[in-house]
């Protein structure tokens, strides 16, 4: 009995740990990637996000149609879904309304227990975090073009052009 009680509190404490960890780069995100996440630790997998998410809601539904089918597709192509048998298990688990759902052909919310669908619960968390990264490169190359101007524009005002006088 004491064995089974130590089993429950060890896989609610695992199914915790699983849900409440977010990836640095999807805190760092902001709001919006954030309130992705916790809809897809509580198991919900959104593709449309309302005006409140202002612009960042618009490249969500972009990212999701220029690069979410691949994700998608190469998500379920992995080893896990190569056999027959498993890619009836990939069906069954979500990838065709995934796909729909990146291609907007549905737009709605992808609802999903994140216990026994697991693998729907990856694949949100991999799109999220897909979506946080290329804003984190769009946010640097941003900075680093506006330092440049900025650095042209110091220089022209100097009359400072970066090469030596020799």
């Amino acid at each position: 009995m004491r064995y089974l009680a130590l089993a429950s509190v060890s896989a609610l404490l695992g199914l915790v740990a699983s849900t409440s960890y977010m990836p640095e780069v999807v805190q760092d995100g902001g709001p919006t990637l954030q309130y992705l996440w916790g809809q897809a630790s509580a198991g919900s997998f959104l593709n449309h996000l309302d005006e409140r998410h202002g612009d960042a809601g618009q490249r969500w539904s972009n990212f999701l149609r220029t690069s979410g089918e691949d994700i998608v597709r190469t998500f379920y192509s992995s080893q896990e879904f190569r056999t027959d048998l498993n890619a009836k298990r990939a069906v069954r688990n979500g990838m065709h309304r995934f796909l729909r759902a990146v291609k907007m052909r549905e737009i709605n919310m992808i609802a999903f227990r994140p216990s026994p669908y697991e693998v729907r619960l990856r694949l949100a968390r991999k799109l999220i975090t897909s979506f946080a990264e290329q804003e984190k490169i769009a946010k640097q190359q941003a900075s680093d073009d506006k330092l440049r101007a900025w650095g042209k524009e110091l220089s022209l005002n100097t009359g400072y052009a970066g090469t030596s006088g020799s």
